[in-house]
């Protein structure tokens, strides 16, 4: 530096003064740091130099070294308020525990409300109970309406006692009808038995013609038939003959056989005509009412419809269908649920039973699943919802608390999967730390490829109070200080920052993303940047630490060191006690010899020795160094000795000398050890 100035001119060490004399960063940044002279004047031959002396005097450094660390130490946990990182580290674990417990308890809300729901439309009835409730309901209508037809039936079967038919009409209408039949149809399904009675009906052959004893113009008698009177039955044996086949109708039809049903009612169509005719005006009335009522039952009760099927019984007299399965066969379609309704939908034991039996469907089919399941069973069961308002509002208050109770579910997993400790989200992985891992939680945070949203969830978990930045912060610092510190402290016990390390870990883009959320505020703003800038100038603190001389191997020189003297060498030693026992030396000029030789390494000794103390005091002290250039500045000895001999013509060693006789001369000490040592007065 000092060639660069003052290449070919005398060497003034002022500039280097000036530079001594301007603090570092680190000096200007951080109260009571003292940087050392190499660190000023940024020099690489002073901090060779300093790297020199340090290792002449290892340790010599040390206490502005600890003083510094302490200064840095407190300025840095000046910038990060004192917080609990710990703390913070909690404050985030029960955060998210009560949001967790919070959706859970919301859940359990929503599953009570919905078992209350449930609870309503919860079928009363057992399946054996509603279907023998449907069938005493339709057994009882049809006994009534039995007697209704039969009562009927009796009015006409008394107007019309004393009405006749003809006793052939019956066997002609119904032979008749069967000649319109095929063959196969008249073998297969005509009752004989119903023939024949009515051929029994019929009146015998009328007689013979008698001869009248008188002959025709050709010869031949005249004949004469004989009268007879007509042949009438009462009207009621047609009556049973139609009733017989009615009967055999029926249960044609109740069997599936079609064809057979078909011809019968042709045979009875036929015989009914020829009734009617024979009946009176108000026999005929009569029947018309009773045949209605008959008709009706016979819709109602026998056209193999459910409410026929579920009245039906066997031979034995047992009941066709089980009575558990006759709720179920009622609301599964709407032509049988319409069937046993308009009969019996009025009465209230079958109501609460179709009622109960609609609820049962609904649990069965898994309506309430969701609200997709609960809208398709509405639609499918249409007919019968419809006649039940309050089922339906029932299940679409239990559906509604069913949506509610996944939803609240399924938020609670959620919160569980965002928030529970140990899970793959920014507070799991958080949490998962004990208190003990505070650092190793927020290193977590920086390292994570969303590091700002990251800390932003876990501020917004926790809340983002002055406290909990406070806390979070520390917790940052913990990491920050385990990171970019020494492993060892100083022998003071401070912690030893590394400057490097530091500025490296506060330029990570992550880092800067995790302390913008930390530091918002205009004061912490301010500490952030204080941050920022010691991590900086740290950088070249101590730069002696790291200085190397040119071409050496970066070990401490001793050049500094004062050398043996060379009459006291085991060779010079053992050649003087040669010349003594030869005779050549006497014992006393030798003994002065040697001991001339010693004084002179010990006096070289002590010499080096102050000047290696001024020299390491000079490196750790730049107001010292400054103090000392400017003292003895070559560039102001070397003008002040041309002025002098220029003014006095006498150079300064001899003014030098004619000021020490002025002043005394040598003190009483100096003029022994010069007689001792041999020197001339």
């Amino acid at each position: 530096m000092q060639g660069e100035h003052f290449a070919g001119r005398p060497l003034d060490a002022e500039v280097l003064a000036q530079r001594l004399d301007q603090p570092t960063a680190l000096d200007d940044l951080v109260p009571g740091y003292r940087s050392s002279t190499a660190d000023r004047s940024g020099d690489s031959g002073l901090r060779s130099l300093a790297y020199n002396v340090e290792g002449l005097a290892p340790g010599a450094a040390g206490v502005r070294r600890e003083r510094n660390m302490t200064a840095v130490g407190d300025f840095i946990r000046g910038i990060v308020p004192d917080g609990d990182g710990a703390a913070f580290l909690d404050n985030v674990r029960t955060a998210a525990a009560d949001m967790i417990d919070s959706a859970q308890g919301a859940a359990s809300t929503a599953r009570g409300r919905l078992d209350d729901a449930l609870e309503a439309v919860r079928p009363r009835m057992q399946p054996l109970d509603r279907g023998q409730q449907i069938r005493d309901d339709l057994g009882a209508l049809f006994d009534d309406r039995t007697a209704e037809y039969r009562r009927a039936y009796d009015a006409r079967d008394a107007a019309m006692a004393g009405d006749r038919i003809d006793a052939g009409a019956p066997y002609r209408a119904l032979q008749d009808e069967a000649n319109r039949l095929t063959t196969f149809e008249r073998d297969a399904y005509v009752p004989g038995d119903i023939m024949a009675s009515a051929r029994k009906l019929a009146p015998e052959a009328a007689p013979a013609p008698q001869g009248t004893g008188l002959l025709d113009m050709f010869g031949g008698q005249i004949l004469r038939a004989q009268d007879t009177p007509p042949a009438e039955i009462p009207l009621s044996e047609a009556l049973a003959l139609r009733h017989g086949l009615t009967t055999r109708q029926r249960e044609a039809l109740a069997a599936g056989r079609a064809p057979e049903h078909r011809a019968l009612s042709r045979l009875s169509e036929g015989l009914r005509g020829t009734i009617d005719d024979a009946m009176s005006p108000e026999t005929r009335t009569l029947d018309a009412q009773a045949r209605e009522l008959r008709r009706g039952v016979a819709a109602d009760f026998e056209d193999g419809n459910l409410p026929s099927r579920i009245l039906g019984t066997t031979a034995r007299g047992r009941n066709r269908l089980p009575a558990e399965t006759i709720g179920p066969r009622v609301t599964a379609g709407e032509t049988p649920y319409r069937d046993t309704m308009r009969l019996v939908g009025d009465r209230d034991g079958t109501r609460a039973a179709v009622r109960d039996q609609i609820l049962a469907d609904a649990q069965n089919a898994g309506a309430l699943r969701n609200q997709e399941t609960l809208n398709r069973f509405f639609a499918d069961r249409a007919y019968a919802v419809g006649d039940f308002p309050d089922v339906r509002a029932g299940l679409e208050a239990a559906g509604a608390s069913k949506t509610a109770l996944d939803q609240a579910e399924a938020f609670a997993r959620a919160r569980e999967a965002r928030y529970a400790p140990g899970r793959n989200t920014p507070v799991g992985k958080f949490t998962r730390h004990d208190d003990t891992g505070v650092a190793d939680a927020m290193r977590g945070v920086w390292k994570s490829p969303r590091a700002r949203d990251e800390i932003k969830e876990l501020l917004d978990t926790a809340g983002r109070t002055p406290e909990n930045l406070q806390n979070a912060r520390a917790a940052f610092f913990e990491d920050l200080a385990r990171t970019t510190t020494n492993s060892a402290h100083d022998a003071a016990g401070n912690i030893v920052w590394n400057g490097r390390v530091l500025d490296g870990f506060l330029k990570n883009p992550k880092v800067q993303k995790v302390m913008d959320e930390l530091w918002t505020g205009p004061e912490q703003r301010e500490h952030l940047e204080n941050l920022r800038e010691i991590g900086a100038a740290l950088i070249d603190s101590e730069s002696a630490l790291r200085a190397k001389p040119p071409a050496s191997s970066g070990t401490a020189s001793i050049s500094l060191q004062g050398k043996t003297d060379p009459a006291l060498t085991a060779t010079s030693v053992a050649s003087t006690l040669r010349s003594v026992s030869r005779g050549q030396l006497s014992k006393p000029i030798a003994g002065i010899h040697l001991l001339s030789g010693w004084i002179r390494g010990r006096s070289s000794k002590v010499q080096a020795a102050a000047i290696n103390e001024l020299m390491t005091k000079a490196m750790d002290d730049p107001a010292l160094a400054a103090a000392l250039l400017r003292k003895y500045n070559p560039h102001d000895t070397q003008v002040m000795g041309r002025r002098l001999l220029r003014k006095f013509g006498a150079r300064v060693p001899h003014l030098a000398n004619i000021v020490n006789e002025e002043l005394g001369g040598y003190s009483p000490e100096d003029q022994a050890f010069d007689a001792f040592v041999g020197a001339e007065d």
